[in-house]
């Protein structure tokens, strides 16, 4: 009796258009997720050879140098600013996002690590990957995703996400019948009240949240236990940390995820913690007490509803100062109006702020 599931030796067979291979087992040039040397991938283009969902932003352009990574890089700069989309700049021009603005500030280029999507390890990893392989740095600034987030390779053989794919399908290598394998980022549902100290995951029977239609496989959000997520993220954070303090860099984080900064309020008092030089963030930009969801209070944040500052901005009229210009489309080109944009330039404007005052 045939008991074998698939034969994965297939899988590691190399060809010149195995990408799964090639990004990752091989020390090969690319540290971020777009097509090197690409203008604009987050224009609309109707693609009807892929099943993912597309992320269209009609107000910006996106540079991707020859790193995969944003921007033109100054390879001579010492600061690094790394993270997921929100440091990325997804939904704003480049020189409204963090990085640019706080290099503005401090008359410094700082190198754009980041890339949407990734997960506080994937953040570390390619992090130390870049110092090794290009340039050891006098600073890195870091701006994490929640510590709920992680990443794992999609094959719905095994498991798949709610996110960026179309469950029922399965992405093709270019002229092959073989599985594309991508790494795509998942987060659990979160609920959080903090003024009555609450934090827990939302359990959900929904089925196209709980096991993909097809093949009756718990999606990657069931997969793994939250503090397991939560420790390998921190065990990420720690390792950065510590190739920092040997190498005489200075490292600084936060995070934008509301439900891992009140996290961090408990785990700071357990004496000798392991992480340092965090800098609070999200609950001092909210200037009020709320419970409710991530999403949100983002939202507000990026409305100016809860920000009493007065900005001497350049960018105050852009479309993308209160909110991002990003937005989602199924294969159609219909707009998913649930699916978030990002937060504006008027958010990213208080990331530099933030991190501004460690210069001071």
């Amino acid at each position: 009796m045939d008991i074998s599931h698939k034969n994965f030796l297939e899988i590691y067979e190399y060809d010149s258009q195995n990408y799964f291979l090639t990004r990752h087992f091989s020390d090969n040039d690319q540290i971020g997720t777009n097509a090197r040397n690409s203008e604009d991938p987050y224009k609309f283009r109707l693609d009807s050879n892929t099943s993912d969902i597309q992320l269209i932003d009609k107000d910006n352009n996106y540079y991707i140098n020859e790193l995969g990574l944003r921007g033109k890089i100054n390879y001579n700069s010492d600061t690094l600013a790394i993270g997921c989309s929100y440091t990325f700049g997804m939904g704003v021009p480049e020189e409204g996002s963090w990085s640019q603005i706080l290099g503005k500030k401090i008359n410094k280029d700082i190198i754009n690590l980041s890339s949407p999507g990734f997960s506080t390890r994937k953040i570390c990893e390619e992090t130390i990957r870049f110092c090794v392989k290009y340039k050891m740095p006098k600073t890195i600034i870091a701006l994490f995703p929640g510590f709920f987030r992680g990443m794992l390779l999609e094959d719905v053989d095994f498991y798949s996400s709610t996110q960026n794919m179309n469950p029922l399908e399965q992405p093709k290598m270019p002229g092959s019948n073989k599985p594309l394998f991508r790494n795509v980022s998942f987060d659990p549902w979160l609920y959080y009240l903090k003024k009555k100290n609450f934090m827990s995951f939302v359990h959900t029977t929904k089925s196209n949240y709980f096991e993909s239609r097809d093949k009756q496989i718990t999606y990657m959000e069931n997969v793994f236990s939250p503090h397991q997520l939560i420790l390998d993220n921190f065990n990420s954070i720690y390792l950065l940390q510590s190739f920092c303090d040997s190498h005489n860099i200075n490292f600084y984080w936060s995070t934008w995820h509301r439900p891992s900064s009140f996290l961090m309020t408990k785990l700071l008092k357990i004496p000798n913690f392991k992480l340092k030089n965090y800098i609070e963030f999200t609950e001092n930009f909210s200037k009020h007490d709320l419970d409710n969801n991530d999403t949100f209070i983002n939202k507000m944040l990026a409305k100016n509803v809860y920000c009493d500052d007065n900005h001497n901005s350049e960018f105050i009229n852009h479309p993308s100062w209160d909110i991002g210009s990003d937005h989602c489309i199924d294969l159609e080109g219909n707009k998913i109006d649930e699916w978030p944009s990002h937060p504006g330039i008027h958010y990213q404007t208080h990331i530099a702020e933030m991190f501004y005052k460690i210069y001071g």
